[in-house]
């Protein structure tokens, strides 16, 4: 099991930042237990000092807790037909394949 940076954003003066990460566990309980870890924080700190991220970087908080997405990597809730209808259940946008989690980081100065 290994966790991976989707995305890195270093906001303002580039002290704050956003980082999306994912897990290649196989089980969905698997991925949310990895996102949620220490190891999982541990990732996220690496990837905003290797972005180049101003100070001794810390997490604030979890932006948003572990949520599902589709195979397009879109996030399954509220997602919404071309005519902003909800989807069927059985639409296969809404059929998860993966789960990521949001952290927001602030550096110390």
């Amino acid at each position: 099991m290994a966790v991976n940076t989707l995305a890195v954003r270093l906001d303002g003066d580039g002290s704050r930042g956003i980082v999306t990460i994912a897990s290649d566990a196989e089980s969905f309980p698997a991925q949310i237990e990895e996102l949620t870890s220490a190891r999982g924080r541990e990732h996220v700190l690496m990837s905003v000092v290797k972005e180049g991220i101003k100070g001794q970087p810390g997490i604030s908080r979890m932006a948003e807790p572990p949520y599902p997405v589709n195979a397009d990597g879109e996030t399954i809730e509220n997602l919404k037909d071309e005519d902003g209808n909800p989807l069927p259940p059985k639409s296969p946008r809404l059929q998860p394949v993966a789960y990521r989690a949001t952290y927001e980081v602030t550096a110390r100065q």
